[in-house]
């Protein structure tokens, strides 16, 4: 039930079984997501309109790693991040290196009603918020970009 299928009907084409769709939905709204970021990070935050980053933050689901009551916050900041996978990644390898209080951590969706808070959180302690698109291993380190 899971495989791709080649519809032989009445013309060639590509059945895709329905439990395959809201994971497609969701990959395509992370790559949209994601190429936001990237525009924001090229055009530079003064070009970036108040409805722009409304769209950004609300039209969109983040992923943090939350550990109890509270979010991960790296050495470079408060991390949200575009693909829950590449939350997965950093989270990891945090526990890989028993970083302090990420043994229980885990990757959840960053819901609306906790948007705000964690969007002011580091802007009242001239902290760093980072919006990562992607997530590469590299030397068994993770290195975000966003």
């Amino acid at each position: 039930p899971s495989q791709l299928l080649l519809n032989q009907l009445d013309s060639p084409g590509l059945v895709l079984p329905d439990a395959v769709w809201p994971l497609l939905r969701m990959f395509c709204d992370c790559w949209s997501l994601s190429g936001k970021v990237q525009k924001i990070a090229a055009g530079g935050l003064g070009t970036v309109s108040l409805n722009d980053w409304t769209r950004l933050f609300y039209g969109h689901t983040l992923s943090a790693i939350m550990m109890g009551g509270g979010v991960f916050v790296a050495d470079s900041g408060l991390l949200l991040f575009c693909y829950p996978g590449d939350a997965t990644k950093v989270l990891d390898y945090h526990k890989k290196v028993k970083t302090p209080g990420v043994h229980a951590g885990q990757v959840l969706p960053v819901e609306k009603k906790q948007l705000l808070a964690m969007l002011r959180w580091p802007a009242g302690r001239d902290g760093v918020l980072q919006l990562i698109t992607a997530v590469l291993m590299s030397s068994g380190e993770p290195k975000c970009f966003g």
